[in-house]
């Protein structure tokens, strides 16, 4: 099964560098399924789009990001946290050649991709290492604002 996953993602990824059109004068042995998805994104996109403004490799990469897989599960424990955020991201922000101008973190935390218990922490120690290294930062909270909409 992998496998095979990995033959039609070489399949489709070839097909998209070359621009989706390639796929239909093909016919490319996809399942159906698959080959109709791939075909209503042709479609829409032409529908909306000039072919020659249109990045098959943009479509094809945003679409890798979207499966109905699980993402890997590991729990970082709250003191690895705390010396990532006080050992790695200290160091990342000394070694940028000028302070930030806009720094946005992603909580994350909706879709699981970051455990519920440790997004407070993790923004917490971030927040910490900018004023640190900054001074003075405003801060939005976005997503408060949006709980109370």
């Amino acid at each position: 099964m992998y496998q095979m996953c990995i033959k039609n993602y070489k399949k489709l990824g070839g097909s998209f560098n070359f621009g989706v059109s390639s796929i239909f004068v093909t016919r490319i042995d996809f399942d159906n399924e698959r080959y109709e998805a791939v075909e209503l994104i042709y479609r829409e996109l032409v529908r909306a789009y000039k072919q020659s403004e249109i990045d098959w490799k943009i479509i094809h990469d945003a679409g890798c990001t979207r499966d109905d897989t699980d993402l890997p599960h590991h729990v970082t424990k709250p003191n690895d946290l705390d010396r990532l955020i006080s050992g790695t991201f200290r160091s990342f922000l000394a070694a940028l050649p000028c302070p930030p101008t806009i720094v946005t973190i992603a909580r994350s935390s909706e879709d699981e991709y970051c455990p519920m218990e440790d997004v407070d922490q993790i923004q917490f120690g971030v927040l910490e290492e900018l004023r640190q290294r900054l001074g003075e930062i405003d801060i939005q909270l976005a997503y408060q604002e949006e709980e109370t909409l």
